[in-house]
């Protein structure tokens, strides 16, 4: 770990199996290391380290109210951390693991309190990128790893997007690339055999769970609202505001961009449009707007899973241009991946007109 100054520098590692075999030896020392996943990089420590787990709350300015996921090794023994109902975590796990999937069971009563926030259940999940598995199985040991970024800001999906968020916070950053899912999990409270609620709608969708599973997934009234009154919640990501931009984020129809813009006098706007070429839509739009446009697409032609991995590093990429504000269109399709992309803008949204 290099300091200069008593100012603590960070280093980006190259995903080599030597690096690997380092990070493991840093966590293993009670060091922070932001790892690779499929869906958003994560900071992650050993979930039976005390110490370390609290480093992480200070490092993001995360409150100890909210829970955090564990990530586990392949073939790891779950009952060091759950006490399961085997039949039903069986069959969703065989399905959808390794995956963008936490479940939240009863908890061993080994897990840190600080990592459950006192609560009596645990958040799980296996994730599928392959370097953040390699270095699972290298430790031999559960990682937690909420995302790497200061608490209620964008999530990175990048290593440069986690040394922008974190850098002098903390020591090391694996880089495993771009993310391939581009939001968070789907958090799924498993309450019996045939009963599960949704916390959070992310990576799976509900209805591959429902055709899967044979069973209607009950919706929880937090996975719309959240809580902020200091009191523990079920799971990461049901805050009313998360995900958010430092610029106000507007969440509102094309039609109704220009009255805002005239009314708030505004000079320069950043656009973060669902589909089409970004180019064209910035020469329409600064003709429609009669102002200066920075504009970007999420995907060529409306597909989720392009929209949900471009989400966040386009948003962070117009949060750092000279727009005074963002404007977003709504995601219209409430299904699928659609959920979890409404959700986040939703959570993310300075105003929802």
């Amino acid at each position: 770990m290099l300091m200069r100054q008593n100012i603590m520098i960070t280093q980006i590692l190259k995903p080599t199996l030597r690096n690997i075999k380092f990070a493991a030896k840093q966590l293993r020392q009670g060091k922070l290391v932001a790892i690779p996943t499929e869906t958003v990089y994560g900071l992650a420590a050993i979930v039976w380290d005390k110490a370390a787990v609290k480093k992480i709350f200070k490092a993001k300015k995360r409150p100890y109210f909210d829970p955090l996921i564990v990530h586990i090794p392949k073939g790891y023994d779950y009952s060091r951390l759950i006490r399961f109902q085997k039949k039903i975590l069986e069959k969703i796990t065989e399905k959808f693991w390794p995956g963008p999937l936490t479940l939240v069971l009863p908890k061993n009563y080994q897990v840190p309190s600080v990592v459950t926030s006192g609560l009596s259940t645990v958040a799980i999940r296996q994730p599928a990128h392959s370097i953040c598995q390699k270095l699972l199985m290298e430790l031999g040991e559960p990682l937690v790893a909420p995302s790497a970024n200061q608490f209620g800001k964008i999530s990175p999906t990048s290593a440069q997007a986690v040394k922008e968020e974190l850098g002098g916070k903390i020591p090391y950053i694996l880089d495993g690339g771009p993310c391939r899912v581009g939001i968070e999990s789907t958090v799924i409270l498993v309450e019996g055999p045939k009963k599960l609620k949704l916390l959070r709608p992310g990576g799976v969708s509900i209805e591959e769970l429902e055709k899967v599973l044979k069973i209607k997934i009950q919706k929880s009234k937090n996975a719309r609202s959240g809580k902020s009154s200091g009191q523990p919640i079920q799971s990461p990501g049901l805050l009313k505001h998360h995900y958010a931009p430092k610029k106000p984020l507007i969440l509102l129809p094309t039609s109704k961009w220009k009255n805002f813009v005239f009314k708030n006098k505004l000079k320069t706007v950043g656009l973060l449009l669902m589909q089409g070429s970004a180019e064209n839509k910035k020469k329409y739009f600064e003709k429609f707007l009669q102002k200066k446009v920075i504009c970007k697409s999420l995907s060529s032609n409306g597909e989720l899973s392009q929209i949900a991995q471009n989400l966040y590093k386009e948003l962070r990429f117009l949060d750092q241009s000279l727009a005074q504000v963002i404007f977003c269109e709504p995601c219209t399709k409430k299904s699928g991946l659609g959920l979890a992309i409404q959700d986040r803008l939703t959570r993310a949204a300075h105003k929802i007109l």
